[in-house]
């Protein structure tokens, strides 16, 4: 990756998917059962800092996607996997892949008319 705004980004979404992925699995598989059996406190505290680290978890999604020009779609779509047990992890690796073989890039070609209000001096920021 070339643009270190992007792989700085990359790399806190990164984290935040992991810690957010762990958190939702333990609360659905561990927290939920205990609950059931009648020990409510793993899923009060579990549950506080999954809810914590998934506000951080979307405020990382928005800025990576606002870096590489996602459609609100695609942004939308990967903040859900941080409420699904297990897709947190799958929506990770996609958007690995896709940011670093340059496929979830912003366009690079110079909008027309574009050049000529800005002087040429519009760049085309990379996502890869």
């Amino acid at each position: 990756m070339s643009a270190s705004p992007v792989a700085g980004r990359l790399t806190t979404y990164r984290v935040l998917a992991y810690v957010t992925g762990v958190l939702i699995n333990i609360l659905f598989f561990v927290g939920i059962p205990l609950q059931i059996a009648g020990h409510p406190g793993v899923v009060h505290v579990v549950g506080t800092a999954h809810g914590g680290f998934f506000i951080l978890y979307c405020l990382s999604i928005l800025l990576l996607g606002f870096a590489c020009r996602w459609p609100v779609v695609r942004m939308g779509l990967v903040m859900l996997a941080g409420v699904v047990p297990v897709m947190t992890f799958v929506a990770e690796r996609q958007v690995v892949r896709h940011v670093q073989d340059g496929s979830w890039a912003p366009p690079t070609a110079v909008p027309t008319g574009l050049s000529q209000l800005s002087g040429g001096a519009w760049r085309a920021r990379s996502c890869g």
